[in-house]
Parts: C-alpha cells; structure tokens; sequence
C-alpha cells in the first residue's frame, strides 16, 4: 500500500507517502515524523511494532488535534511506560551531540521549518543511519556532527536513547 515509504529492511524511511493516513487532525505526512520514529525504534529492539496501534496510540496525546506535531516528553513515556524501553532523555549541545555513542536512539531537531524526529542506528566507524531524515533515502548514513551540521537549525538536541 505504502510501498515507497518503507526501506527494504521494514524502516519507515519516506514519512511523505502517508498524505492519507490521519494522525490527529492532520495528514502522517504532516505530523506523523513522531510515531514514525517510535515504529523505527521499536523495530530496532526488536520490540513489537505494529504500525496503526502506535498511531492510534499516541494520536490521543495529541494536543491542539496534532497541529504542533507530537510532544518529545509524552514521545519518551510512550517508550518507557507502555512499550518497556529503558531509555533516558538528554539535551546535548550540537558539540557535545557530535561526540555522543549509542547503539539507537532518537533524536529531534529543527529544520528550520518545523521540529521533526528521526530515529538513529549506530552503522560503523562512527557513523549512523538516519531514519525518515531525508524522505524516501534508502542508506541515509553519516556522522552525527555531520547531521547536525546539514541539518539541525536549533541551538541543542533533544535525544532520547
């Protein structure tokens, strides 16, 4: 159905090709870049990751319909309270950001349009694939200095791994 949105390997990596699949008030491709990175997360602890329950799930923390998008905090209780993750929340510094080792995480930044969430996997040699960072980029991988340098536009990073 979404055939474009997945990369090979099962990751939602093309968030633009939900324009029909509501989340809250508004289109996945809009706001949906929060339960995308839940899914792609869940899927890298091989945890369950059932695409519409996540949705549905989380389309009732939305506030305001979804029009801000998803909460980082109520994104994190997701992960610790109802699917069992032993993640933590940080806030680095873009300096501290390109120094930083996890296996997978999450991160939110700002495009310098809006806030959006991608979910991270450590590659090799200090790199890392990006998830539904570039829409649709079957291999996005590079460094995290290198991400933040191409494309946050806010003075930190929120991360949670």
């Amino acid at each position: 159905m979404y055939e474009n949105a997945f990369s090979k390997d099962g990751y939602i990596i093309n968030q633009g090709a939900f324009t029909d699949l509501p989340f809250g008030k508004y289109p996945s491709s809009q706001n949906g870049c929060g339960w995308i990175a839940v899914y792609n997360y869940l899927k890298l602890q091989k945890k369950p990751a059932n695409m519409e329950k996540i949705k549905n799930q989380l389309s009732h923390t939305l506030f305001l319909g979804g029009k801000a998008g998803m909460s980082v905090v109520l994104l994190y209780l997701y992960l610790r309270i109802f699917s069992g993750c032993k993640v933590k929340f940080c806030i680095h510094l873009p300096s501290t950001a390109g120094k930083l080792y996890t296996p997978s995480g999450i991160f939110m930044y700002h495009t310098g349009k809006s806030f959006h969430f991608v979910t991270i996997k450590y590659h090799a040699k200090g790199q890392y694939r990006f998830l539904n960072a570039i829409y649709g980029k079957e291999q996005d991988v590079r460094t995290i200095r290198d991400f933040l340098k191409e494309q946050n536009h806010f003075p930190f990073l929120i991360a949670i791994y």
